[in-house]
């Protein structure tokens, strides 16, 4: 059986990989990387559960994510969406990775939006911006940056709109699976 030491050289080799293809755009680093999270998460003995889990399901969606960047694969961005869509639906109620993960699945969302131009995908995607923007206290380092990804989600939705017209505006109800509401921000536009 693994023990926690084995498991953690795992992840430091998975986050060595990933910094490798960060650094060199070397994609067999990115694939080792994405396989040793992987394979940490499916091994049949650990049954991972908490940040661990949530981290390396963030941590797949993201490898998968770039690899999509990288190759064009339907399946790596579906296998973004699926990892970060269970990483938010496993977070516990105030989750302080929540927000970054959130982004992630937006940004997953705005990238299949504009390859199949789904209107649900641009939807879901408002809703994950959103709730990122709303989840992310006042004040907070990374708030800027969420912010701006949500800027940028509600330009794609804007130009989504006028481009196909089917959209009457872009989805800013704070209603779905992703939504909730901040309790010092109003709710009407």
């Amino acid at each position: 059986m693994p023990s926690v030491a084995d498991v953690e050289q795992l992840i430091d080799e998975a986050d060595q990989a990933e910094d490798r293809y960060s650094a060199t755009g070397d994609l067999a680093a990115l694939e080792m990387a994405l396989h040793a999270r992987e394979a940490i998460l499916a091994h049949p003995v650990l049954h991972l559960s908490g940040e661990l889990r949530l981290m390396l399901l963030n941590g797949i969606g993201s490898a998968s994510l770039r690899r999509y960047w990288a190759v064009g694969s339907e399946e790596d961005l579906n296998r973004a969406i699926q990892s970060f869509d269970e990483a938010v639906n496993s977070s516990p109620p105030g989750y302080p990775e929540l927000p970054g993960i959130l982004t992630n699945l937006g940004n997953a969302l705005r990238d299949r939006h504009l390859r199949f131009g789904e209107l649900r995908d641009l939807e879901r995607m408002m809703d994950c911006l959103e709730r990122a923007v709303d989840e992310t206290p006042a004040g907070s380092s990374p708030l800027p940056g969420i912010s701006t990804t949500w800027g940028t989600g509600f330009a794609t939705a804007i130009s989504a709109s006028a481009t196909s017209g089917t959209l009457s505006r872009p989805s800013t109800s704070r209603s779905g699976p992703y939504a909730t509401r901040h309790p010092t921000r109003p709710t009407s536009r």
